[in-house]
């Protein structure tokens, strides 16, 4: 079993798990709808931005001894390098390959195995997420098996769980603009109500970067355009 840290042993309640997904930003793989208007280095540098503001959420939310982040980063050949970038004493996994689904089911699994009561997914491109919101997440899972935080673009920014249900990680056109409507069909066929958290903005296209975004995620007009030091 891994071990995550020595605070593991010393619980003060049943372990919760935070579990973002990410990858590791390059020019031409990071965002690539963005960087066909704004160009792969201005793309790669929100996206940098944006992982390392999530990754910061997710570590602010677990602030709690029983609660702990996992970082699973895509490809897995970048996870010692992500490790350094994060800082810190993080623990930074290899995603599984496949689609969105298998990705999160196998994050979710391993949170499990783990001995989580419960985990949140969450994602690395949504710049409104923040640890105030991940609680509300944990705090819908205290009388739900499911909490969703749906996105404006029909995904989700977040998803949650206190079990493991593989019938919501099946394979779907997880790129539409339903998959929430999917999933919340899925939980019902399975007599579950899932929570949900208010709807937010992801950033996908150049659309998306308005000031406010662009303050979130500390980064000025003026720098979209500097090949990104990493």
């Amino acid at each position: 079993m891994l071990a995550l840290t020595s605070e593991t042993a010393i619980q003060t309640g049943p372990l919760q798990v935070v579990a973002m997904l990410g990858s590791w930003p390059e020019i031409g793989r990071s965002k690539t709808r963005l960087a066909a208007a704004i160009g792969g280095a201005g793309a790669n540098q929100v996206y940098r931005r944006l992982l390392r503001h999530c990754a910061d959420a997710a570590r602010r939310a677990c602030s709690l001894p029983n609660r702990k982040p996992l970082f699973f980063v895509d490809p897995p050949e970048r996870v010692k390098v992500m490790q350094e970038w994060l800082g810190g004493d993080q623990v930074v996994l290899p995603q599984d390959g496949g689609d969105p689904g298998r990705r999160m089911r196998a994050a979710a699994d391993r949170a499990f195995d783990l001995g989580a009561q419960a985990v949140v997914i969450m994602g690395s491109d949504c710049p409104r997420l923040t640890p105030e919101r991940i609680e509300r997440a944990f705090e819908a899972l205290a009388s739900q098996k499911v909490v969703i935080g749906p996105a404006h673009d029909g995904g989700f920014y977040l998803l949650g769980l206190t079990e493991r249900i593989p019938a919501l990680f099946r394979p779907m056109q997880w790129h539409s603009d339903r998959v929430v409507e999917r999933t919340r069909t899925r939980c019902r066929r399975l007599g579950i109500e899932p929570a949900e958290l208010e709807t937010l903005h992801a950033v996908d296209g150049v659309e998306d970067l308005t000031d406010e975004v662009l303050e979130r995620i500390g980064l000025t007009r003026a720098e979209l355009a500097q090949e990104p030091v990493i």
